[in-house]
């Protein structure tokens, strides 16, 4: 892998694509059954927008690696028709785009108690900020295709600190708690 020599037998390949898969599965699956559950509708929305979450999560790593991969959508019950073809890059990148925009219209702002660590609408809108810079910096489809991209991505972070809670930490060390013991540093956890 650290050579770019790996073939598509390559244990990390093989793992990173069948993990990503069936977590996609897995998110399909919440979103195409969840819906007909008979329940709080919020909570039910909620768990509905947390899959798309992860989805668009797991879209945009195969993206970032593979390029067009197969866009699977819905839940896959069954053995036949496996084999997908790829999509385009850009069908990928704009199922990324919707479900993190679906997402972030429905998730939080914050958690507390158990629920800590559940994806919220900051979390969505930034991963999807990050899904529109990262696009840009690769995009073949011309400068103005790049400047609106960018364009997004700036209004989804300004969006995100002024209204989501979240703030800008002048010193990033800051974040994490160290430890000293007698054969070092270790790094602890995250404030």
């Amino acid at each position: 892998v650290d050579n770019y020599t790996f073939t598509a037998n390559h244990s990390y390949i093989q793992t990173t694509w069948q993990g990503a898969y069936q977590a996609i599965n897995r998110a399909n699956s919440v979103i195409g059954r969840v819906p007909a559950i008979t329940m709080d509708e919020a909570l039910r929305n909620r768990i509905v927008a947390e899959a798309k979450f992860l989805r668009a999560l797991h879209y945009f790593n195969l993206v970032r690696l593979f390029g067009g991969v197969p866009l699977i959508v819905e839940e896959t019950t069954n053995i036949d028709n496996l084999q997908r073809p790829r999509a385009t890059a850009d069908e990928v990148w704009a199922q990324i785009f919707k479900d993190l925009t679906e997402a972030a219209a429905v998730l939080p702002i914050r958690y507390t108690g158990a629920d800590l660590g559940r994806a919220t609408s900051g979390a969505a809108k930034t991963l999807l900020a990050k899904a529109y810079l990262h696009r840009a910096s690769i995009t073949a489809a011309g400068a103005a295709t790049r400047t609106t991209d960018y364009q997004r991505a700036l209004q989804l972070v300004q969006d995100v600190r002024l209204n989501n809670g979240y703030a800008v930490v002048s010193v990033f060390g800051t974040l994490f708690v160290l430890v000293t013991v007698n054969y070092g540093v270790v790094l602890v956890g995250m404030l």
